[in-house]
């Protein structure tokens, strides 16, 4: 016979009941925080497939507008027109107890028709199922534009136009990546170069000119600051001249990982510069000749007009003087003016050089300072002139002044001199 229990016994199973009913409680509310908490979609349904609990962010997104009590209830079928396309898979759950799982979209039919990429999984609980999903949309959209740079980037890459070699290398000097441009600039038969060392792609350059390559690019990577060059180097198909400029490639720390180089083949542009020198040095020496002729032709010209003034000085100008100092008509003594006005314009060997542009002098002023210079004295040049010595002291000034030697300790004859042999 079943011994029954005491009242004591009875208070102390009720008592331990009510604990853990509390306890129950305490967990179940603990749960439901951490399940609303979490950025994860959470549903779970009962044989009927219909909704017994669901997390806010499930509800959220597909029951905006309803409270978790309305939403309780609701056939999981009508979360998303998407889902009814899975209903059969999450049925079979029930049927085999074996898990579900798949990658999918669907399409919230309360908010703008959003899509949304889920991870989604359906497991048997009891006599019900549990599904978690976790929204990966944002995850997928970045892979998407990461693919699409990378596809951006590699077109880039491979055409950086004809004469630009990109080639990216570790701080190993070794090649990590290199576009189609640099294949073709080293003209070798390799599929591509990538893990071949800086060394190794120089091989055909002296000895020298190679270790000074790997030197220079070694510092970049130790200072981490870029540089550009300009190199002769020998590859398959020959020499080639290339511009390059070469920067170091640092990870978010700052840390140098790599450097990566822009070469431009500037062969051609070389062998220009090399002809426009050698026009430039035919075109010097061009000029060398040209300014010696011209430097002979003028001593040539002041010398004939040293000779033809000469000529007039000691042939024409005496008797010229002897003409007026005789008795002549009004008449021949105007025929006489003329002849010696001309006469003075065309002896004069710097008339081109002042009176037609810079100084402005008269043709008396012309006349005046031509016979300066052939060392006449104020006195004598008034006996030549018939006029005055305050005359022609009085020109002098003006002579002076149009020159800029105005009250200046300069002696006119030779600054006139200096003026007319340039």
């Amino acid at each position: 016979m079943v011994k029954k229990p005491t009242y004591e016994e009875l208070a102390l199973r009720i008592k331990q009941q009510d604990e853990e009913l509390a306890e129950r409680k305490r967990l179940e509310k603990k749960w439901v925080q951490v399940i609303n908490s979490v950025d994860e979609w959470y549903a779970l349904l009962n044989s009927d497939l219909n909704i017994i609990d669901i997390n806010t962010p499930c509800r959220k997104i597909f029951y905006p507008k309803l409270d978790k009590k309305d939403v309780i209830g609701k056939k999981f079928s009508d979360l998303a027109a998407d889902i009814k396309l899975r209903y059969q898979k999450i049925k079979d759950v029930l049927k085999t107890g074996k898990p579900y799982a798949e990658e999918d979209i669907v399409t919230s039919p309360r908010i703008s028709k959003q899509k949304y990429h889920i991870n989604i999984k359906a497991v048997k609980i009891g006599n019900g199922i549990g599904i978690v999903a976790k929204d990966v949309t944002e995850q997928r959209i970045v892979e998407t534009a990461l693919r699409e740079s990378e596809e951006q980037y590699r077109l880039v890459f491979d055409n950086a136009g004809p004469i630009t070699a990109i080639t990216y290398f570790d701080t190993d000097l070794k090649i990590i990546k290199a576009n189609n441009n640099l294949l073709y600039e080293v003209g070798d038969d390799f599929e591509n170069l990538e893990g071949m060392d800086m060394g190794m792609l120089f091989r055909r350059l002296p000895k020298e000119q190679r270790e000074m390559i790997l030197e220079r690019n070694k510092k970049i990577i130790r200072e981490g600051k870029g540089a550009v060059f300009e190199d002769l180097v020998e590859f398959n198909k020959g020499k080639q001249w290339y511009y390059s400029v070469t920067e170091p490639v640092k990870d978010s720390n700052g840390k140098v990982i790599g450097i990566v180089v822009f070469a431009y083949n500037i062969t051609d542009r070389k062998k220009m510069e090399e002809e426009l020198k050698k026009k430039n040095i035919e075109l010097e020496e061009s000029n060398i000749a040209l300014k010696v002729l011209l430097k002979k032709r003028d001593e040539d010209r002041h010398e004939q007009e040293e000779k033809v003034l000469n000529n007039i000085k000691s042939l024409i100008v005496p008797y010229l003087e002897k003409m007026k100092s005789g008795k002549l008509s009004k008449r021949q003594e105007s025929h006489l003016e003329i002849i010696e006005n001309n006469i003075n314009e065309v002896v004069s060997p710097f008339i081109h050089d002042i009176s037609s542009g810079f100084y402005n002098l008269s043709p008396t002023e012309i006349q005046i300072s031509n016979l300066i210079m052939q060392g006449l004295s104020t006195k004598e040049i008034a006996d030549i002139m018939s006029l005055s010595d305050k005359t022609i002291e009085s020109h002098r000034k003006r002579i002076r002044k149009k020159i800029g030697i105005i009250n200046k300790k300069v002696n006119l004859r030779t600054h006139l001199l200096s003026i007319q042999n340039g």
